[in-house]
């Protein structure tokens, strides 16, 4: 006998088998009859022929037992075509992907860009992966319940990197200062020099501190209004030549003496 077969990608021809005497009586002409196989059933067509008779299945069989069509299992070879699953079927097959692709051309899984629909159900940025997406959110909030997102309270972290006193906000932080320091690169406190610039305001001598500055006045001199300087009295003793002693005081700011 000669056996007659070809192949697809996807579905099998019909075959034929040629015999060299005349059908069994039990071959249906025209009508499928069932076995107790489920993939299993009588030939679809045999043909009278000079010197014997051929039977032929219908796509998605194959002849066995010289008058019997059964499936044939597609996905055996080259998993049907399919890029993800192959799924047998009596007499066919099916492809299907998963979850996080869609089929395309009967065979082929493409990715499903979730962010293409409502930003993927993100508050804030959302990123596709291969088969699937993640939400993220922008600097200064973390992400919350997977797809919202909340603001950073970055002064409960080392207080935020501030010297001083750290201020939260939305999205953010802020660094302030005591009064007396500057701030330099948003972080640091640095003493401000109050005597630098006009002696402090003080009218004499001007002493920087941390934080903070005072005024101090020269000999002789003393500080009122924590500025300016007011003359003191000095007792001074005056010698005579001929050892009579007296006491004066004298006003440094007027130079006079006073008995």
């Amino acid at each position: 006998m000669a056996v007659e077969t070809s192949m697809n990608a996807q579905k099998t021809t019909a075959a034929a088998v040629r015999y060299a005497t005349t059908p069994p009586e039990d071959i249906s002409v025209t009508a499928r009859k069932a076995t107790n196989y489920e993939t299993r059933h009588t030939a679809e067509k045999c043909n009278n022929s000079m010197g014997g008779y051929s039977c032929y299945c219908n796509h998605g069989y194959h002849l066995i037992n010289e008058t019997y069509c059964d499936d044939v299992n597609e996905c055996l070879v080259d998993n049907g075509g399919c890029s993800h699953y192959c799924n047998n079927e009596v007499g066919t097959f099916s492809c299907s992907c998963i979850s996080g692709y869609t089929l395309q051309n009967e065979t082929e899984c493409v990715d499903i860009n979730e962010c293409d629909v409502r930003n993927g159900g993100c508050e804030e940025i959302c990123l596709n992966t291969p088969g699937s997406f993640y939400c993220a959110c922008h600097k200064g909030f973390k992400l919350t319940e997977q797809t919202s997102c909340s603001d950073i309270n970055e002064c409960d972290h080392m207080n935020g990197g501030c010297n001083h006193r750290c201020n939260n906000t939305i999205g953010g932080h802020m660094c302030f200062c005591y009064h007396g320091y500057n701030l330099q690169n948003n972080t640091l406190c640095i003493d401000e020099n109050e005597c630098a610039e006009n002696n402090g305001g003080c009218e004499h001598i001007c002493h920087n501190i941390p934080g903070s500055y005072n005024c101090d006045c020269n000999q002789g001199y003393r500080l009122v209004d924590n500025v300016h300087c007011q003359g003191t009295y000095l007792d001074v003793v005056r010698v005579d030549a001929d050892v009579a002693v007296a006491s004066r005081q004298i006003d440094p700011a007027h130079q006079m003496f006073h008995e």
